[in-house]
């Protein structure tokens, strides 16, 4: 007989350590597939603790993702416990310092051409475009991260 647990069992594991998913009235622990989910861990963890079924049936998941649902499953939803809602749950992330320096990163390297179009549009100097890169460069450097 499968283990049986409550809504407000399955909200409290809503971390990128503790991550558990209601699809279809089950349970699965996926916490250590987070990493590897091919949409992004964050996906996964806005939806942790909670019921992800119409998410996961909207966004049309191969048959090999459905089977790697069964290496994840631990039990099935207490459909007698009161549901808890989103909102009163607390989320619990992380951002780990690698990943806000990528995400700098990233925001210098995707937005840096328009900014330098339009800093030289408005005061007609390159020069003024590169001094404003260096700084945001010296500025990504010394961050603490």
């Amino acid at each position: 007989m499968a283990k049986s647990f409550t809504y407000q069992e399955i909200a409290d594991h809503n971390s990128e350590q503790d991550l558990w998913l209601i699809i279809n009235g089950k349970v699965y622990d996926c916490s250590k597939f987070a990493d590897e989910h091919p949409g992004g861990d964050e996906v996964l963890l806005d939806l942790g603790g909670q019921d992800a079924t119409i998410p996961f049936l909207d966004i049309g998941h191969t048959d090999d993702a459905v089977k790697l649902l069964d290496h994840m499953y631990i039990g099935d939803v207490d459909e007698t416990s009161e549901k808890v809602h989103p909102d009163e749950t607390e989320t619990v992330t992380t951002t780990t310092k690698e990943g806000a320096g990528a995400l700098w990163l990233a925001f210098i390297f995707i937005f840096w051409p328009p900014l330098t179009t339009i800093i030289t549009t408005i005061n007609g100097s390159k020069n003024q475009a590169a001094a404003i890169k260096s700084e945001l460069l010296i500025y990504y450097l010394n961050l603490d991260i």
